[in-house]
C-alpha cells in the first residue's frame, strides 16, 4: 500500500467534495475566476488523482465576469461543486 503525502494534491483545492462510483473516486471543488473551470480530479486510491475532466470552458462575457473597469462578480459567489 502506498503511502501519500499532506496534501494529496499540489494546487489549491478549496471545499473538496469527493464520491465514489465502483472503484473510482471523483473529486470536484469550489472554482475561483479560472478557466476552464469546474475540474473534476479522478483517484482509484485517494492518493493518487488525475485531471478526469472540466465542467465549463468560459464564463458569460459581462463586464462584471470580465472584471472590466468597475464592474466584477469577484466575492459576490463562487463555482462551489458538489458530488452528488
Amino acid at each position: 500500500m502506498s503511502k501519500g503525502t499532506n496534501p494529496i494534491t499540489g494546487m489549491d483545492h478549496p471545499d473538496p467534495d469527493v464520491i465514489r462510483v465502483g472503484d473510482t473516486y471523483y473529486m470536484i471543488f469550489t472554482t475561483m475566476h479560472f478557466f476552464p473551470g469546474g475540474e473534476i480530479l479522478r483517484s482509484y486510491d485517494l492518493i493518487n488523482w488525475e485531471l478526469c475532466a472540466y465542467i465549463y470552458d468560459r464564463l458569460e462575457h459581462t463586464p462584471g465576469e470580465c472584471l472590466e473597469g468597475e464592474e466584477t462578480v469577484y466575492g459576490h459567489g463562487m463555482w462551489a461543486g458538489y458530488a452528488c
